[in-house]
């Protein structure tokens, strides 16, 4: 009884914070994935004191991002098919059920276009790329007139922390950047700030809203379980070393992180060698 007690025990804003430094590293190696992804522009520096080595051509080369796209295009062309199976069932009987999966779907995108943002599954074939992992707040809602309000958004896991149990997931967090109309029209409060910084916590029984780390609403859902799901990519390791934390669920540059710089460095290099020997030429010509 005391154990079941200690696991549905619900979580202060410092334990979250606690548990998201324990996913620094795994940050961190997000972070550096998104900046090959952007192309973040390549500095050349000095090998003794680490400062931009002057008087160099900077070359940035593609290939992170160019790699990236073809991945995520590979993911994005394939068909979502839904296929229920069944002792003695018939077509005409399983039909419906998928026909109801493929709507969900549907409605779930709609939905995701009204707010201004893109469709689940072509989301979640970039981060699952980029981030390694995926992950997503899951709810039904009554709607307007008796319709259902499929409240499905996806989280990006490089905001994301939670914490499990032996019996599944505690709590989730998400932590993301609105604008005060965003604000309003989703949470309905008002503000004087341009944009704020919101948490969305899920437990097994309840869903607090932050502001800023100030918490502002407690909703109840009662569901028992936290809904939202977790997902990463099989790349990476499973063995229990102690930077295992940073390795699993890893991304597409996985193998390939640390090689970039160093092409970017000989084509910087390459480059200056150009540059200074177009220059000799026009020195000699004048």
């Amino acid at each position: 009884m005391a154990e079941e007690q200690l696991v549905n025990t619900e979580v202060s804003l410092e334990d979250i914070k606690k548990r998201e430094a324990k996913f620094q590293d795994i940050y961190d190696r997000q972070d550096a994935s998104e900046a090959l992804y952007f192309l973040e522009k390549f500095t050349l520096s000095n090998l003794e004191d680490d400062e931009p080595t002057p008087n160099v051509q900077n070359v940035t080369l593609n290939d992170p991002q160019t790699f990236a796209k073809k991945a995520i295009s590979a993911l994005t062309k394939a068909e979502q098919v839904i296929e229920i199976t069944g002792k003695k069932m018939t077509d005409t009987e399983t039909h419906p059920i998928e026909l109801f999966g493929t709507n969900v779907l549907t409605a779930i995108d709609e939905r995701l276009t009204n707010m201004g943002e893109v469709g689940l599954f072509p989301t979640q074939c970039e981060r699952v790329c980029i981030r390694g992992s995926i992950a997503a707040r899951v709810g039904v809602r009554g709607g307007k007139g008796g319709t259902v309000l499929w409240d499905v958004m996806p989280w990006d896991t490089r905001f994301y922390a939670d914490a499990v149990a032996p019996d599944g997931m505690k709590w989730a967090s998400y932590t993301t950047t609105k604008d005060k109309d965003m604000v309003q029209a989703e949470h309905g409060f008002a503000m004087t700030d341009d944009e704020a910084s919101i948490r969305d916590v899920l437990t097994r029984q309840k869903e607090y809203i932050y502001v800023n780390d100030e918490l502002k609403k407690t909703m109840t859902h009662g569901l028992g379980y936290v809904p939202v799901i977790f997902s990463g990519s099989s790349s990476g390791t499973t063995l229990k070393t102690a930077s295992r934390a940073k390795n699993i669920h890893d991304d597409i540059f996985s193998s390939v992180r640390d090689l970039y710089e160093q092409l970017n460095i000989c084509a910087t290099v390459l480059q200056t060698m150009n540059i200074m020997a177009l220059r000799q030429c026009l020195l000699r010509m004048s």
